[in-house]
């Protein structure tokens, strides 16, 4: 699968983006250098080297998966890491003309000659060229460029799916142009074919219809389910009776001494090996001209390869190789190039790996000691085909295996382990362990597995016997063994089951075996009972009726097999034919043989066989048509192959548009779209009708698949920037929740110093005013954000925007001149709804963000089928919307509480009645927000489609 071209998660490339942020994250460690001292610079200098050797690796790893994904046809993958190579070779005038690597040579040497500020600016550019190089990694894009590359894929996409309509068009016309073009005699073939297949097709539909009527095919269906049951129940009993569970214990028994035997086998590997590559190192120090750098850098790969392994497992091996091959590597960077200095490092690094080699030979004693004790308690177990010793079995022959393996004619006692030979015995000693493991599982899971494989298989055994039932005719002898059989056999199956659960081997077997002997029992009485109604079937005037329709259907495919070579067809299509009209008449004979033995389901089989067979006679004549000599048919040809001439033009214009976009993927279906829509044209040139009508067949199918991969590229591209617009509007969200926090602590300052029924000071309404335009321009800045939630169908949300910036409009002028300045508890209340609101919106924003991370990990990469694009899921909009409905909710109960007057239904009048503007302003507040949520709620219902209710009673 190729990894999508906007996608943020290079999976594919993980190694190289970790070490890559580890080299980004240390290059600036020398910028502290300044004040620190020769020494401390020294040590910056040594590690800026390690940074050098680290990008080295970065490069090399990059290279080989960009080869490993151009094999694998992962294009994108590679070509970005192709693009990523190619940046790190760049000499931009912007970082000194010089590369990545000449950058941190450069910061090295500074760093070494004292000259702290020149190599923090070469440090600086290395950093932002690292930055480059990972988002040339990542793919990043804004959200500009995504809508744009959205937009340009869906005009071509659009543009694709027009010129596959006119290729269909065409297709449609050539088919015309070549019946046209067909003489009577290849016309009256075909028609009399097209009879053929009418009447077959009319036969099989009767034939379906007796066999439903009369029961043969619900008898059919019973004996293929029995059949199927029969093999099950096969199956089961052979596993039962090879359980012996108390052979569990020798396995078990074996297992901790292939554990010993896995361990000291993969230590004995690991040191034998890294002994291995001190020697060679030995061998190139000898050598005149032997790469001693080289052999260093391996030594020193090695090393780290070992102590990576030691920090992670513990090993002791491992930690021995590790310091053994760092100091290697060590004697090997000192060693003097004279012949005299070569041979003493060659000699020091050759005591280093016969100091390996002892280890590696002790540890492989170890591991062919509890190999050893592992077979001996394997041989316990006598019974080579019960399941413990199928397992016990391949388990020794993996044993011997290793045995073999490591006892190699290279190994002696003053000879060096093979390396390769003790590999050879780790793989068998763990395979060992695996396969006596698996057997040891297998023993655990036989109970619960087979005791519920015999259940339900009794439960199967009850259905078809309630099928049987069920025939019309259920009461003969037959109908009646058959369930009497089945009934027993379910009996059986259900104390297998029992058995099984309780670990009881010996009877679980024995039933089993009894169930199977019952439906046998119960296979001979159906196969008697569908012999009889087969019997009957035949003797019935509709059977005979379709018997002698379809020997007559067979008479006429052989007398069209006989015209065929009388109608003008070219000797490729007439044979073609002749074989076609030949196995039609065969299947034909057969269908009317089993319409004779009254077996109307297998006779529709063979019906459904001959009217393929008609059909690709038919086909064949069609093909078949020799090209016409008419003059108006020579000019509808050159028409339809300039038509065709023009979409492989456009076609190819289109995939050049295609090809220009920054992130395009290559697409072989265009390609081959354009190569069929080429060899149409050469044949509607040729006269050669069948072929174009083919070729522009294929041509249409490649390009509504080119669309079809592009319909997929582009719910990617959607997905990406609703990820992208996600973000943007949580941080948006989150900036309008600070900034409103700002000024409710400012208001609740000012409130607190004025006394209740006090006018604001000069200050405080300065202050106020000032808060309060805040408020509006937040207002106006939610506005925005609601606009963009709403376009993209997230109606719930935009709404709750939409509610938030109509309070702050209200607390704009409430907290100003035509408010009367206020700050008190109406206007706090206020600014908390507001605040509310967003946080709600805010942790909904947050939670479908990490939503959508924990899914794309779920997937692993893979595809997935997109519902509706749209920036959040109904489900969470739905929350969304309970959580303001219960806000109505509670609000009105507060009022009612703190207004106990609007409970009264006598009028009121004076301060703080119903009459109150403020107060009416709140309930018609509340008001417009209660049907609001109901409207949106109905919204959805049409959306989801989701019927209304059923009204009540009293709403009748």
């Amino acid at each position: 699968m190729n990894t999508h071209p906007m996608h943020r998660r290079f999976s594919a490339s993980s190694f190289a983006l970790f070490a890559l942020a580890t080299v980004a994250t240390l290059v600036p460690l020398a910028s502290r250098a300044s004040a620190q001292d020769g020494r401390r610079e020294a040590q910056l200098a040594e590690d800026q080297q390690v940074l050098q050797r680290q990008l080295q690796r970065l490069r090399q790893t990059m290279d080989v998966l960009a080869a490993r994904f151009e094999s694998e046809g992962r294009t994108h993958a590679a070509q970005l890491l192709r693009e990523g190579l190619k940046h790190l070779d760049e000499r931009v005038s912007e970082l000194g003309s010089k590369t990545v690597e000449e950058l941190m040579s450069a910061a090295s040497e500074a760093l070494a000659a004292g000259q702290t500020v020149q190599s923090v600016e070469s440090q600086e550019a290395v950093v932002k060229s690292l930055e480059k190089l990972y988002a040339i990694l990542t793919d990043r894009a804004g959200l500009e460029d995504l809508q744009k590359s959205l937009d340009d894929l869906k005009k071509i996409r659009a543009d694709l799916g027009k010129l596959a309509e006119r290729e269909a068009d065409l297709r449609k016309q050539t088919n015309a142009a070549r019946d046209a073009a067909k003489t009577p005699e290849q016309k009256e073939l075909t028609a009399a074919i097209d009879k053929a297949l009418a009447e077959q097709r009319d036969l099989m539909g009767r034939t379906q219809a007796q066999s439903r009527n009369e029961g043969g095919l619900q008898l059919d269906e019973i004996q293929r389910a029995l059949d199927k049951l029969v093999k099950q129940q096969e199956a089961d009993a052979g596993v039962l009776s090879a359980w012996k569970p108390e052979e569990k214990a020798a396995l078990e028994e074996a297992q901790p001494a292939l554990d010993k035997a896995a361990e000291s086998a993969t230590r004995a590997s690991r040191l034998a090996q890294a002994a291995e590559q001190l020697r060679e190192a030995a061998r190139t120090e000898r050598k005149p001209t032997g790469d001693t750098a080289a052999a260093q850098r391996d030594l020193e790969h090695a090393a780290e390869r070992e102590d990576r392994h030691q920090r992670a497992s513990g090993d002791e091996a491992a930690k021995k190789a590790s310091e053994a091959l760092t100091q290697g590597a060590e004697t090997v960077r000192k060693s003097t190039p004279d012949p005299a200095g070569r041979e003493s490092a060659a000699k020091d690094l050759d005591a280093q790996a016969q100091a390996l080699d002892e280890a590696a030979k002790a540890e492989a004693k170890a591991a062919q000691d509890a190999r050893d004790a592992a077979a001996k308690a394997l041989d316990k177990l006598g019974d080579p085909h019960s399941a413990a010793g199928q397992a016990a079995e391949a388990a020794k022959k993996a044993l011997d295996d290793a045995r073999k393996a490591q006892a190699s004619p290279s190994a002696g006692a003053d000879k060096p382990l093979d390396s390769k030979s003790l590999e050879e015995a780790q793989r068998a000693t763990s395979e060992a362990q695996r396969a006596n493991d698996r057997g040891a599982q297998d023993l655990k899971t036989i109970p619960p597995a087979l005791s519920a494989s015999q259940s339900g298989a009794a439960e199967e055994a009850k259905q078809i016997q309630g099928e049987v039932g069920a025939l019309p005719e259920a009461k003969n002898d037959d109908a009646k063994a058959a369930q009497e059989a089945l009934a027993a056999a379910a009996q059986e199956q259900s104390k297998a089951a029992q058995s099984a659960a309780s670990g009881d081997a010996k009877e679980s077997a024995q039933a089993a075996s009894r169930a199977l002997s019952q439906l046998q029992k119960a296979q001979a009485a159906v196969e008697k009972l569908a012999a009889k109604g087969a019997q009957s079937r035949a003797q019935s005037p509709e059977s005979k009726a379709l018997e002698s329709a379809q020997k007559e259907l067979a008479e006429t495919a052989a007398k069209l097999g006989e015209q065929a070579d009388e109608k003008g067809l070219s000797p490729e299509a007439q044979k073609s034919a002749q074989q076609a009209l030949s196995g039609a008449e065969q299947a034909m004979k057969s269908a009317a043989e089993n319409l004779q033995s009254g077996k109307p389901s297998q006779a529709a089989g063979q019906q459904s066989s001959a009217i393929e067979k008609l059909q690709k006679a038919r086909d064949a004549v069609d093909s078949g048509s020799k090209k016409s000599a008419k003059p108006e048919d020579a000019a509808k040809q050159k028409e339809l192959a300039d038509e065709q001439e023009k979409i492989k033009r456009e076609l190819l214009a289109l995939a050049e548009r295609n090809q220009k976009r920054s992130t395009a993927q290559p697409s072989p279906a265009m390609d081959r779209a354009q190569q069929q829509a080429g060899a149409a044209k050469e044949q509607l040139d040729t006269g050669e009708l069948d072929e174009a009508q083919e070729s522009e067949k294929k041509a249409e199918q490649e390009m509504r698949k080119a669309q079809e991969e592009m319909g997929k590229e582009e719910e990617q591209y959607q997905k990406l920037r609703q990820e992208e617009l996600l973000f943007r509007i949580a941080e948006q969200v989150r900036t309008l929740l600070d900034e409103h926090r700002i000024a409710m602590k400012d208001t609740l300052e000012i409130d607190k110093q004025r006394k209740p029924g006090d006018k604001a000071t000069h200050t405080q309404r300065l202050r106020l005013r000032k808060i309060g335009q805040s408020e509006e321009a937040l207002a106006a800045r939610t506005g925005e954000v609601s606009k963009a939630i709403a376009a993209e169908e997230s109606m719930v949300f935009a709404e709750l925007l939409d509610e938030s910036q109509k309070d702050l409009v209200r607390l704009a002028r409430d907290m100003g001149e035509a408010g009367d300045y206020q700050s008190g508890e109406r206007v706090q209340v206020l600014q908390q709804d507001v605040e509310q609101s967003l946080v709600w919106l805010h942790e909904a924003l947050s939670q479908e963000k990490e939503r959508r991370r924990q899914e794309e990990q779920q997937q692993g990469g893979k595809p997935q089928q997109p519902a509706k694009n749209r920036l959040v899921p109904d489900v969470a909009e739905l929350k969304l919307l309970r959580r303001m409905e219960v806000d109505v909710i509670d609000s009105l109960d507060q009022m009612r509480a703190l207004h106990p007057e609007l409970t009264d239904t006598k009028p009121v009048t004076g301060d703080g009645d119903v009459g109150d503007p403020l107060l009416l302003e709140d309930i018609s507040r509340l008001a417009v927000r209660h049907k609001r949520t109901a409207d949106l709620f109905q919204q959805f219902r049409k959306r989801l489609g989701i019927p209304d209710p059923e009204p009540t009673e009293e709403k009748k």
